[in-house]
Order: structure tokens, then sequence, then C-alpha cells
């Protein structure tokens, strides 16, 4: 450790400052959901409880959201307004019980954020045009509902309802960290 006298001479304490900012600068510049699911089964309460930590974490300066695998991405959304009103929805909850749904069109898709009938959740994507009605069992749509409650948390394979096993991840990557400084 540095004694305070080290740490307030001049060329040490720029050193101390550029650390500082490099770990700060890019520590935090996506907020990430991953996990796995396993088909048929109820996922787990630590899965719900990283996806309301996931929506917590989001805040208002996205610069875009993707759907994926993790090798693969599904939709994404590169509009800076309209991903902030979809990170605003999932982390306020502004969806209801009643079957209000916060609905963003964008590079050719629908980003639906509903809830389902326990009250949790949902990102629902869907190419543009299609119905918006959350927790339906779709066959062309990447669903992410871990807290459900039972085997239908969703899918990106084809199916949003008894999907077989697979990794899901919703990141969100923030604007700061997307100028060059």
């Amino acid at each position: 450790f540095f004694s305070p006298a080290t740490i307030m001479s001049g060329h040490q304490m720029f050193l101390l400052y550029a650390v500082l900012v490099f770990f700060t600068c890019g520590s935090h510049a996506r907020v990430v959901f991953d996990q796995q699911f396993v088909g048929g089964t109820t996922p787990a309460e630590s899965v719900c409880q990283a996806w309301r930590s996931f929506n917590k974490a989001l805040i208002p300066t996205m610069a875009w959201v993707e759907i994926s695998d993790g090798s693969h991405a599904y939709a994404t959304c590169r509009d800076v307004v309209k991903t902030n009103k979809i990170a605003r929805a999932l982390r306020t909850e502004e969806a209801n019980h009643e079957g209000t749904a916060v609905v963003v069109e964008c590079e050719s898709h629908i980003w639906v954020v509903g809830k389902c009938w326990t009250g949790s959740t949902e990102l629902l994507v869907r190419p543009a045009g299609s119905p918006t009605e959350t927790c339906e069992c779709y066959p062309d749509a990447f669903s992410v509902r871990p807290c459900i409650g039972n085997g239908n948390w969703g899918g990106l394979l084809g199916k949003t309802c008894r999907s077989s096993s697979q990794r899901m991840m919703v990141t969100f990557k923030k604007a700061d960290d997307t100028y060059v400084w």
C-alpha cells in the first residue's frame, strides 16, 4: 500500500487516478442475464432471483439490447430510445396483471414486456406485426419468463412452452461504454 505522502505526489497521483478510471469505465459495460434452463422442469428460485436482480440492475442509459443463446443473437435493438423503454419496463415492472404490456417495435421485431399469471415479468420478442399477448405458447417467438413457477419458462429455439433444454441470455449494453474517450 502507498503511504499518504506517496499518493499525493504528482506522478503517482496521476497513475492512481488513471487506474481507477480504467477499472470504473469498463467494469460494468454490460448487464447480462445468462442462465441454463432444463426442459420439463421449473427453474430454481436462484434463476428467478437472477432475473429479478438483472431487471433491477438496468439503468436509464442503455445503448442496445440483445436476446441470444450465447453463440447466436436472435434479435437486437440498437435504438437507444427504444432500448431504454424496454429497460425501464423491465426495471420498474410497468406492465400489470390486467394484460397491459409495454410494446416496442425495433429492427423488424416487437419487444414486449408483460406479466404472466403469477406476476412474473416476461420479455417476449416476436416478428413485427405479430400479436403481443404475453404468457402464450408461440412457435415463432423468443421468450424469457424464468419466474413463472412451472416448466413453461419460455424459449429461444422455436417453442416458448415446454421448451427443450437451452441457454438463454439477455444482454443490455450501457450507452456510456459506446463512446471513445
